[in-house]
C-alpha cells in the first residue's frame, strides 16, 4: 500500500498543489517474525555435552563452547530466527579467517567466525537436495564495486567451493573452481547450515493486514478532509469583508441570514468495529498475542499463573518451530566440529580430533516466559518441604545492596546478640 497509486489515488487541485492520499501500512508481518525470534532466542541456547569423561574431553567441550561465544552466536541465532520467519530462509555459513588467538585453549593461527544471509539481503538460493541431503547449494548476490554493480554466483558442495562473477555489459567469468581448503587442510565437509520453510510465521495473514491497511487510509483520508471547519452562510452578506487575522469578527447578513458552522456528523462505530475485528483476526490466527502496553495495562493485574496462559498459544508455536532450528543446530555442530579439526596445532591434533569424534552436544531451546520470583520461591519450597532454598550469604548478595556482605552479616549477628541479649534482661529484671 506504500507505494499503491492505482487504489489511492493523488488528487490535484486547480491551483496545482497535489493533495497525497494516505497509504498507511501495518507492519504486522515484521511484528510477527521479530516476536517469534524474540520469544525463541531472548534466552541463550544451552547446550549440553556428552564425552567420555576424560581431561581432553573436557578441554574439547570448553574450545566448542569458545568458538559458539566468540561467533557471537545469540545473536547470529536472533538475526536467523527473524529472517526465517519472514522469508522462509536462510544460510549460516562457517568459515576461518586468519588471526591468531588463544580463544579455543590453545594457540591458533586462524579464529572460526559466520555469517548469515537471506532472501531479505538480496540473496537468491537454489539448493539441491536428494533424498533429504543437499548435494549442492548455490546462491545469487550483488556488491557495488566503485560505480559498478557486480553480479556473484557461488556454488558449494560436499568438498569444493565455485564462483563466477559478472560485470556491467559483460560476460561470467569464473573466479575460483576448487576443493576447500583451511590451514592447508582440505574441509570435506560443506560449510554451509540451509533452513527452509514452507510456510512464513504470517501465512494467510495478508488479505487481513491489507484489508486494514486500506480501510485505515480511507478512514485516514475521510477526517482529513473533513476536519476542517465549514462555515454556512445563509442569506446575502452585508458590509466590508472579513481579513483573516482581525482580533474581532463580525459578518452581517440581511434580515433573515444566518451564519454558523457546519459540524460533520461523522459515524465511527462501524469502522472501528470493523478494524479493531480485523486486528483481532490477526493475532487470532498468527497464535501471537497482543501483548502491547495498552493491552495489558487494560487487563489489570491479572496474576502469574493466568499471565502464563494467554502466552499459551504462542509458547506451542515456538515449540513447534523449535524443531527445524534444533535440526540446524545439529547440523551446525557437525560443521563446527570439522572446522575446529582442520585449525588444531599439530601437537594435540590427534588427541583432540579423537576426542571431537566422540563428543555430542544437545542444543536446549528456552523460551522466553514471564518470571514471578515470589511464585518460584513458593513453588520451591512447598517442593522441598518448606526448607529453606538459600542461605542469609546469597540472600544479601542477590539484594545487591551491600558494598561488604561479611560485614553486613557481622552486623546482623551483633544486632541480633544485643536483641537477645535485652530480652533476657528485661526477663530476669522487669521493670515495675
Amino acid at each position: 500500500i506504500e507505494e499503491d497509486t492505482t487504489s489511492r489515488k493523488d488528487r490535484d487541485r486547480s491551483d496545482g498543489v497535489r493533495d497525497k492520499a494516505a497509504r498507511i501500512p501495518f507492519g504486522m508481518e515484521m511484528l510477527f517474525s521479530e516476536r517469534l525470534a524474540e520469544f525463541m532466542f531472548v534466552n541463550p541456547v544451552r547446550r549440553d555435552y556428552s564425552s567420555d569423561g576424560s581431561d581432553v574431553s573436557l578441554e574439547v567441550q570448553k574450545a566448542l563452547e569458545a568458538v559458539y561465544e566468540h561467533a557471537r552466536i545469540d545473536s547470529i541465532n536472533m538475526e536467523r530466527a527473524t529472517s526465517y520467519f519472514a522469508s522462509c530462509q536462510n544460510i549460516t555459513f562457517w568459515y576461518a579467517k586468519k588471526k591468531p588467538n588463544d580463544y579455543y585453549g590453545f594457540h591458533s593461527e586462524y579464529k572460526i567466525k559466520c555469517k548469515t544471509f537471506s532472501p531479505m539481503d538480496d540473496y537468491e538460493f537454489y539448493p539441491i537436495i536428494d533424498d533429504d541431503e543437499m548435494e549442492a547449494m548455490s546462491f545469487s548476490y550483488t556488491q557495488k564495486e566503485g560505480n559498478e554493480t557486480i553480479n556473484f554466483f557461488e556454488t558449494f558442495t560436499n568438498d569444493s567451493h565455485m564462483l563466477w562473477r559478472q560485470g556491467d555489459g559483460t560476460d561470467w567469468e569464473e573466479v575460483d573452481n576448487d576443493d576447500i581448503y583451511i590451514n592447508n587442510e582440505q574441509l570435506k565437509m560443506m560449510p554451509l547450515i540451509y533452513m527452509y520453510s514452507r510456510r512464513s510465521s504470517f501465512y494467510g495473514l495478508h488479505p487481513i493486514v491489507r484489508d486494514n491497511e486500506y480501510a485505515h487510509s480511507e478512514d485516514s483520508d475521510t477526517i482529513s478532509y473533513n476536519s476542517s471547519p465549514v462555515l454556512a452562510v445563509n442569506g446575502k452578506l452585508s458590509g466590508e469583508p472579513i481579513k483573516k487575522g482581525e482580533p474581532r469578527r463580525v459578518y452581517r447578513t440581511e434580515v433573515g441570514g444566518k451564519v454558523e458552522y457546519v459540524s460533520w456528523n461523522q459515524s465511527v462505530e462501524a469502522v472501528d468495529h470493523h478494524e479493531k475485528f480485523n486486528l483481532k483476526m490477526m493475532f487470532m490466527l498468527g497464535r501471537v498475542p497482543d501483548i502491547s502496553f495498552e493491552t495489558l495495562a487494560g487487563i489489570g493485574n491479572i496474576g502469574y499463573d493466568a499471565m502464563q496462559t494467554m502466552l499459551t498459544d504462542l509458547m506451542l508455536k515456538c515449540g513447534r518451530e523449535s524443531m527445524a532450528f534444533i535440526q540446524a543446530f545439529d547440523r551446525e555442530f557437525n560443521v563446527i566440529r570439522e572446522v575446529l579439526k582442520v585449525i588444531l596445532p599439530a601437537d594435540i591434533k590427534k588427541d583432540w580430533s579423537a576426542a571431537l569424534d566422540k563428543i555430542t552436544c544437545k542444543h536446549n531451546i528456552t523460551l522466553f516466559s514471564i518470571k514471578s520470583f515470589t511464585q518460584q520461591v513458593t513453588d520451591l519450597t512447598t517442593a522441598n518441604g518448606g526448607q529453606p532454598l538459600m542461605s542469609q550469604r546469597e540472600s544479601i548478595q542477590r539484594l545487591g545492596i551491600s558494598k561488604d556482605v561479611n560485614a553486613t552479616i557481622s552486623d546482623i549477628n551483633s544486632e541480633a546478640e544485643d536483641r537477645s541479649r535485652n530480652s533476657i534482661t528485661d526477663i530476669l529484671n522487669p521493670k515495675e
